[in-house]
């Protein structure tokens, strides 16, 4: 396999592997428009829990080390959720990119390998 055919094979498995990242950043749009997540991970969860537990950490009454060690876990666990959910949807947007730019590198690879071949 030429140096310029393994280029056009690694752009082609970039693509697809773009693809897929599209399609899972899709599946969590899809999810967050659904209503019933809307209500239970967004508005109950990312929100109303976070809230609850923060004013339980600083509730007179939550003060062993070991409760607000615990409650800190909650905060991070939903913390953590949503620097997840935003990754997903920033890969996404960047796998668009990176499509966009690798076809366009695969074009300009396919006309050389045309014109060194003709």
């Amino acid at each position: 396999m030429s140096q310029l055919q393994q280029e056009m094979q690694e752009l082609e498995l970039g693509i697809e592997e773009a693809k897929k990242m599209i399609e899972r950043s899709n599946a969590l749009r899809r999810l967050m428009a659904n209503a019933d997540f809307k209500t239970i991970i967004d508005d109950d969860y990312l929100r109303e829990e976070a809230i609850r537990l923060s004013h339980l950490l600083g509730s007179p009454h939550v003060q062993l080390k070991a409760a607000q060690e615990d409650i800190l876990n909650d905060l991070k666990g939903i913390a953590s959720l949503k620097r997840y959910f935003h990754t997903l949807l920033t890969m996404g947007n960047q796998a668009e990119e990176a499509i966009l730019a690798h076809e366009e590198a695969l074009e300009e690879l396919r006309q050389s390998d045309e014109e060194v071949g003709g």
